[in-house]
């Protein structure tokens, strides 16, 4: 696989950072699997929304404060370990599936936080890796390679999913591709066997220094405030488009296509932004695509999955 990477010009970055790329790209097929089907099947098994919503809060809530948290079980342990847990919180959510499989409405709870406790721990330890496993010379090499990718992973997986589901009758396509998802979160463990510890340095923990410079530098607290409203927005988005288009159709076929065009826009949007976007345009380009996406969310009124698909589209293509 090294020799097929150097030919597509991502060689020399080192064997213990190709293990840390297959172990990530094993994450992102595991959780494309099942992340875009859990609200579908919830809505199924319960009737309604509230449950696939309640999934989604625990769930988000648990990763904040985890990811949190994990900085000093990081310096008490290793990267390495944190990554592992990440997988093995997954692995625990897969298996609470097949166990509760029968009243799935009260494994909910014990499945969000499972998510987000892998959630939380896992894309601790990967933001760490990325910087870790690469030195300045291979960095953006590196990281081109893994946004590729996680892009094409995540593109396929949720097709995959959407196309197995609706080939079998009532929930036994989910047991299929949550069958899968177990199988490939315990290869993606045992891939990441070998990995190399990072080094941390120092060893103490500053939440106050952290809070201080997140609070007290305006720039900073100002980038919060935006990211913090960038996020209300990606989240919203994430839980309603998918609900909406199963809610026009009540097909995850066609809820699996409609995130592999959004997705393929959104590797379109990421190449031209890179290609075309530079320092003196960044506000203008962030105007263009703040309107486009307003005037664009009124396709949402009207009737039919596919307006939802094409505000999908624009919105992968838009966001960056």
């Amino acid at each position: 696989m090294e020799k097929l990477l150097g030919k597509l010009g991502y060689g020399g970055l080192g064997r213990i950072f190709y293990k840390f790329f297959y172990t990530h790209i094993g994450y992102i097929i595991f959780t494309g699997l099942h992340s875009a089907f859990m609200n579908t099947l919830l809505i199924r098994v319960t009737g309604d929304s509230a449950a696939a919503m309640k999934f989604n809060i625990i769930s988000y809530f648990v990763m904040g404060i985890t990811m949190a948290l994990a900085v000093a079980v990081t310096k008490r342990t290793s990267v390495v370990f944190i990554l592992r847990t990440g997988i093995v919180m997954y692995l625990l959510m897969y298996v609470t599936f097949f166990v509760m499989f029968d009243d799935l409405a009260a494994a909910m709870p014990i499945m969000a936080t499972f998510s987000g406790l892998g959630g939380g721990t896992y894309w601790y330890a990967n933001n760490l890796g990325l910087g870790g496993y690469l030195v300045d010379e291979t960095r953006d090499k590196g990281l081109g390679l893994t946004s590729m990718a996680e892009s094409l992973a995540g593109l396929i997986a949720p097709f995959i999913s959407g196309t197995i589901i609706s080939s079998f009758e009532g929930l036994a396509g989910y047991l299929v591709v949550f069958g899968l998802g177990l199988v490939v979160s315990a290869v993606t463990i045992m891939v990441s066997i070998g990995l190399t510890n990072i080094p941390l340095g120092d060893l103490n923990i500053h939440y106050g220094v952290a809070s201080k410079i997140a609070f007290g530098n305006k720039r900073m607290h100002c980038l919060m405030i935006a990211n913090f409203m960038k996020g209300i927005r990606m989240g919203t988005l994430l839980f309603f488009l998918n609900l909406l288009v199963y809610d026009a159709v009540a097909s995850e076929f066609v809820v699996g296509l409609s995130n592999l065009l959004s997705g393929a826009m959104g590797v379109v949007g990421a190449m031209v932004y890179g290609r075309m976007i530079k320092e003196s345009s960044r506000f203008r380009s962030m105007w263009v695509g703040t309107t486009v996406l307003a005037v664009g969310a009124f396709t949402l009124l009207l009737d039919g999955p596919v307006p939802i698909i094409i505000f999908s589209m624009l919105n992968s293509f838009f966001s960056f």
